[in-house]
């Protein structure tokens, strides 16, 4: 009878904590193509390659993101699209990457792409795990892209579009 209501009390918490894992996710205004990597092994790689410590954005700190980057489609830093990237932006699965750089400054790293890497495993084909993994294609064209944005200043940077294989 305990082990019974031991299972019961285990799954009634792991469905409280997948339910406020989504509600973190929602309270920072992310919707479904979106995600926050935190404790990815590229953040981990972030650390160790370049000493780079990750901070936790709040909704205030992704919504001045997402002006970031309307700044930079006004500036037609997005040109490389086909069609306007404004009207475009949400059909990208996205990537929110938060470190603080050597000066201290908040910058979050949007990596952007047109649909979920597969790979094949056993005979069959996987979708990648994207919400917890970084996605890093080396070709690919216009589908990926990439920028960084300093929160603490309010200027993007380092926008990267893949070459064609």
């Amino acid at each position: 009878m305990q082990s019974v209501i031991k299972s019961i009390i285990i799954l009634f918490f792991g469905i409280v904590s997948c339910k406020n894992s989504d509600r973190k996710i929602n309270e920072l205004g992310l919707d479904q193509r979106s995600t926050l990597l935190i404790n990815s092994e590229y953040n981990t790689w972030i650390k160790e390659q370049y000493k780079l410590e990750k901070w936790e954005p709040n909704s205030m700190d992704i919504e001045a993101a997402h002006d970031l980057i309307e700044i930079a489609i006004k500036d037609n830093k997005f040109n490389f699209l086909a069609k306007p990237i404004k009207q475009n932006f949400k059909k990208y699965y996205r990537q929110y990457i938060p470190y603080i750089n050597k000066n201290g400054d908040r910058i979050i790293e949007v990596n952007a792409f047109c649909k979920i890497p597969e790979y094949p495993v056993d005979g069959d084909i996987k979708s990648m795990d994207w919400e917890k993994k970084y996605v890093n294609i080396m070709d690919g064209g216009e589908c990926y892209w990439q920028i960084k944005l300093n929160l603490d200043q309010m200027k993007y940077f380092d926008l990267n579009i893949n070459s064609n294989a």
